[in-house]
């Protein structure tokens, strides 16, 4: 984490603008202050958490309940930060792909499905769309909700 904050806090001296994630692979996981949300709030550069596995027999098997805890850690440390405090997730082949783990997050707490940025999403057998055409098997109300959650997360007024 060290090198990773100093690499980009080199970037940014020399014009480049440069944004990282805390944590790691694998739970448990690795910041610089031991928090999550001390990392997005204190280091500048931190603007969330990734890359955590999910549905990959590479990945530490997280449970929904540690999803939704770091998911939320992320979230706080946004809202405190006025940063997107985003969860980026890699996705494996796996038989429970996107939907489960992400969705299930959704249903069981007050967290939005904006708050996930998954990835490598071209590689699952499982079909993103239901029969109807709906992503991720998401109504036209959700996928509306998705769509503020999202604005709202991008577009934030600077104050510096």
């Amino acid at each position: 984490m060290e090198n990773l904050i100093a690499k980009a806090k080199s970037l940014n001296a020399e014009g480049v603008s440069c944004f990282a994630y805390t944590g790691s692979y694998h739970l448990p996981l690795k910041t610089f202050t031991k928090r999550i949300i001390d990392d997005v709030v204190y280091i500048e550069e931190i603007i969330g958490v990734g890359e955590i596995a999910i549905s990959d027999h590479r990945g530490s098997q997280p449970t929904i309940e540690e999803l939704t805890r770091l998911t939320s850690d992320a979230r706080v440390g946004g809202i405190l930060s006025k940063k997107a405090g985003i969860v980026n997730v890699h996705v494996g082949r796996g038989k429970n792909f996107v939907g489960p783990p992400l969705i299930e997050v959704v249903k069981k707490s007050d967290l939005p499905i904006a708050q996930f940025l998954p990835t490598h999403m071209n590689k699952g057998k499982e079909s993103m769309f239901d029969e109807k055409g709906n992503f991720l098997k998401l109504d036209v109300a959700d996928v509306c909700t998705l769509f503020k959650e999202v604005k709202d997360c991008v577009i934030q007024e600077d104050t510096r």
